[in-house]
């Protein structure tokens, strides 16, 4: 009888293939920290399928190793198992520099003043993390998320800073890793990370495809570490063209000129501002993510959106920013200028899905989608917005089969109830009870 030692290799394949998917879609429905283990620093969760196949003979274990080791993460090791994976040429450095193509690292962010040292356990971790970063092989890195973590108790009169020189080198480090095309920082509501020092370290990764970023704030002052890195660069014998070439500082100057951009995800980051609607972008994006963004208006939002009609798929906005009232009391030019705009009408063709939410979104920002045919999917909440203004839209979306709306009710209620049962349209059950 022919066992699995004496299966074909391609069939060993199939068969190690077969159990990540049946792992992965698992572990797709569980939560929490168990969905995150999965696949990741060499190892497979306990009784998984992929886990159980690698322990049948060396050749499933050497099909399964480079599953097991696609993912990095530093945040899921303990301090004292770190020091197994840099130094001496080791199985694990080699499996580090061979099959690892995802990152996620933790950044460990102190206060200001600089008061005090930090202390030994902290310091042995960050020292291990950036050793274990500078073995890994940049080339082969496509995916990095980092993940800033708060050290130590923050006083009165402390405050978090990304400019500690400990933070500063380990983002340097990342800074090497030149072929990421999935970048993802998250840091605590309470820190601002300042753009320049973001755009420090993403200024290699030319080819990013998808970007996202919360909690990002305006620049700080080049501080001596990066006037001296900058000296050092210049030393290096760079030709005089790129010398003259400014170094981006902050997003809106990064960001745009990407030319293989395709998504861009922003919460809660100050630096988001009329300057993102004005740039010259060079790649057209298919999804849009902007959320809490208070520097940016509605108007702005639809100036900005405008230079992704072509392309964009899916759209997920909060407006907090200044209202529409607001720019006409103060007479903004952008207003005016956007007013001029309304005369002809962008139609959104590839548009599947948009999420519009804010209390200072006017009906304007949604009207701009009006010729949107390919929308399946809508999700509408503000105030501002009429319900017998959305009804009119409805029936310029032939393609829509989901609406959840939180709006002003009133005149036009019951005739989008009808609207949506007699076209087989799914409405959220919270709208009924505005309609009584």
């Amino acid at each position: 009888m022919v066992g699995l030692y004496d299966l074909p290799l391609e069939l060993k394949r199939m068969i190690v293939e077969w159990a990540t998917q049946i792992d992965t879609s698992h572990y797709a429905r569980v939560s929490g920290d168990r969905k995150i283990s999965l696949l990741l620093n060499g190892a497979a969760p306990r009784g998984s399928c992929t886990r159980t196949i690698s322990q049948v003979d060396r050749t499933f274990f050497g099909i399964c190793r480079p599953i097991l080791w696609k993912i990095l993460d530093l945040r899921k090791i303990p301090t004292a198992a770190l020091s197994d994976f840099h130094g001496a040429e080791t199985l694990t450095t080699r499996y580090l520099q061979a099959f690892v193509r995802e990152i996620k690292t933790e950044v460990m962010i102190l206060r200001q003043p600089f008061g005090e040292d930090i202390q030994e356990p902290e310091f042995e971790r960050f020292a291990h993390m950036e050793k274990i970063l500078q073995e890994t092989d940049p080339a082969r890195i496509y995916t990095l998320k980092v993940e800033l973590v708060l050290i130590g108790r923050f006083l009165e009169g402390y405050l978090p800073t990304c400019s500690h020189p400990l933070t500063a080198r380990l983002l340097s480090t990342l800074s090497r890793l030149k072929n990421v095309k999935h970048f993802q920082i998250v840091s605590p509501a309470s820190l601002s990370v300042p753009q320049n020092m973001l755009v420090y370290t993403v200024i290699n990764m030319k080819t990013l495809t998808s970007f996202s970023a919360e909690n990002i704030g305006y620049e700080e002052p080049m501080t001596q570490t990066e006037r001296l890195e900058t000296l050092a660069r210049a030393q290096e014998g760079e030709n005089d063209s790129q010398l003259q070439q400014p170094t981006p500082r902050s997003l809106v100057e990064f960001l745009p000129e990407l030319k293989c951009l395709k998504s861009l995800r922003m919460y809660n980051s100050l630096c988001v501002d009329h300057r993102w609607s004005e740039a010259s972008w060079q790649s057209p994006l298919t999804g849009l993510v902007v959320r809490r963004c208070p520097n940016l208006s509605s108007i702005a939002m639809q100036r900005f959106l405008k230079k992704f009609y072509l392309s964009l798929e899916k759209m997920d906005v909060s407006i907090i920013g200044i209202s529409e009232m607001e720019q006409i009391q103060t007479n903004s030019s952008g207003y005016t200028w956007e007013i001029i705009q309304h005369e002809t009408l962008i139609s959104f063709k590839k548009l599947s899905s948009i999420k519009l939410v804010g209390i200072n979104m006017g009906e304007h920002f949604l009207k701009s989608f009006q010729d949107s045919p390919g929308l399946r999917k809508v999700q509408i909440d503000s105030p501002n917005i009429r319900v017998q203004t959305l009804f009119e839209l409805l029936r310029k979306w032939p393609l829509l089969r989901k609406i959840n709306c939180r709006v002003r009710g009133g005149q036009g209620s019951l005739d989008l109830i009808l609207y949506c049962f007699t076209h087989k349209i799914v409405l959220d059950e919270c709208f009924y009870p505005a309609v009584s």
